[in-house]
């Protein structure tokens, strides 16, 4: 064959003459042409010129899915993602309640709103000394704000002489944007305390 480095050549037009090209050469470079355009590609967009490509653009919008062995792209599926444990953020939110002094009175204390879902997990109630202390949560949403006993989340007690109580293994859920009302029970000689709830917050 020519170098076609040194002559000009005109491939593919039907009829020519001296090209420089024999007629076993035309019929090997027709058969190369026609493997070409039947070999798999990918393209952006469908290609009238070829016959096994995949376009891009008849897949669904996604992330790409790779078949192993046939190379062949789709959108991925749920099922193709690997599974992702959100639930596991472990935060914690506490509650001081202050008696300026004196021992703590009982009733209301204040309100603490929770803005994510969570799985309370763990309450702790840390006294400034040794005495006994009842505080109650009460659970209610922003629209029927306040919550009454009536919605109580739970309670949490320090039984004398001792100064702290942590219940654990708890599983007590609280829905995005409810507000939480701490309520003294009973109380006696302890001053200060520190209501601690751990929660497992979902994302």
């Amino acid at each position: 064959m020519p170098d076609i480095r040194d002559a000009t050549v005109i491939i593919g037009v039907p009829g020519l003459n001296g090209t420089g090209i024999t007629a076993a050469e035309k019929t090997a470079l027709t058969n190369d042409t026609t493997a070409l355009k039947a070999a798999t590609y990918i393209t952006q967009t469908a290609s009238s010129t070829l016959s096994a490509e995949q376009a891009l653009s008849t897949l669904a919008t996604g992330l790409l899915k790779v078949t192993t062995t046939t190379g062949v792209l789709s959108t991925a599926g749920a099922a193709d993602l690997p599974a992702h444990n959100h639930t596991g953020v472990e935060v914690a939110a506490s509650f001081l309640i202050d008696g300026g002094g004196a021992v703590i009175t009982t009733g209301v204390k204040g309100d603490l709103m929770v803005p994510f879902a969570a799985t309370i997990t763990t309450v702790t109630l840390l006294g400034d000394q040794a005495g006994s202390l009842q505080v109650a949560v009460w659970n209610g949403d922003y629209t029927s704000y306040p919550p009454t006993s009536a919605s109580t989340l739970l309670t949490v007690t320090i039984t004398a002489p001792s100064n702290k109580r942590q219940s654990t293994g708890l599983s007590i859920p609280v829905t995005a944007g409810h507000v939480l009302r701490f309520n003294v029970n009973s109380a006696a000689t302890i001053t200060r305390a520190t209501c601690i709830l751990t929660m497992t917050r979902s994302v």
